[in-house]
């Protein structure tokens, strides 16, 4: 290893980052009965007073759920950023019928502070989250936590050390990849945001830190499959979050 590539990898290591890997849970799973968990796909947990979310198209479908009461139980959110949920339900909703994935409809990311309050759907409803007609998974599937954390991202251009790191090592930042010292794909809450094509915030003034909320990569283990092998990203503002202020999310999801 030459010199110049052991100092390039002691200076990434400053960029370390805390994340939470995505994993298939081994625990049993009751699509119908195990509303509350943390899942992809499956019957969303929605309190019975609460209006439930539509689209143009039609209904809401919940793509990914998030039970951080269970969660903090495996991992420290925190260290993702001090103002990441720690109780409650945070939930991904596409549209029915949006073959683009959100691209064309838009994406909804609805927090539920409160898990006790009743919770009741329309049949119409439980009949729309349980088809798999136009998403990106093919069966609803339960998650489990793992923390870790990674190296600066070669894609996430949103970082303020991008730009210093990037431009003077460019080749070695690639060999750096390629021997699998850097690596930013995978399913993931925190952490560094991997495209296979561009960051589409690279080119505009966002003076907040940005905050990686969720990453779904194409996994078999977890059904998930984004057009060409692809990946989807739903990113946040630091002001935002600490406010729980889920109504503004960078999403995009691309493929090879």
């Amino acid at each position: 290893m030459s010199a110049s590539k052991e100092d390039l990898i002691k200076k990434l290591e400053k960029t370390r980052l805390s994340k939470v890997s995505i994993v298939k849970s081994k625990d049993k799973y009751d699509e119908e009965k195990d509303i509350l968990v943390s899942k992809i796909g499956g019957i969303p947990y929605w309190p019975k007073e609460k209006e439930y979310p539509t689209y143009t198209q039609g209904n809401a479908k919940l793509l990914a759920q998030l039970n951080l009461d269970e969660i903090l139980k495996q991992v420290d959110l925190k260290k993702i950023s001090p103002y990441y949920p720690t109780r409650g339900v945070l939930q991904f909703f596409l549209s029915e019928g949006d073959a683009m994935y959100g691209m064309m409809d838009g994406v909804l990311v609805i927090y539920h502070a409160d898990t006790n309050q009743e919770h009741s759907l329309t049949e119409n409803q439980i009949k729309t989250n349980l088809e798999l007609y136009e998403m990106p998974y093919e069966k609803s599937v339960r998650l489990d936590f793992v923390e870790s954390d990674e190296l600066f991202g070669l894609y996430d251009k949103v970082h303020p050390e991008f730009d210093a790191i990037y431009e003077v090592s460019e080749d070695l930042l690639n060999e750096i990849e390629n021997d699998g010292i850097i690596n930013n794909n995978g399913s993931k809450l925190g952490g560094y945001s991997f495209f296979t094509q561009n960051d589409p915030l690279e080119d505009q003034e966002i003076e907040d830190k940005i905050i990686l909320l969720l990453q779904l990569d194409s996994d078999d283990e977890l059904k998930l499959l984004w057009g060409d092998s692809g990946v989807a990203t739903w990113r946040i503002e630091q002001e935002m979050l600490k406010n729980l202020d889920f109504s503004n999310i960078h999403y995009t999801w691309d493929c090879f």
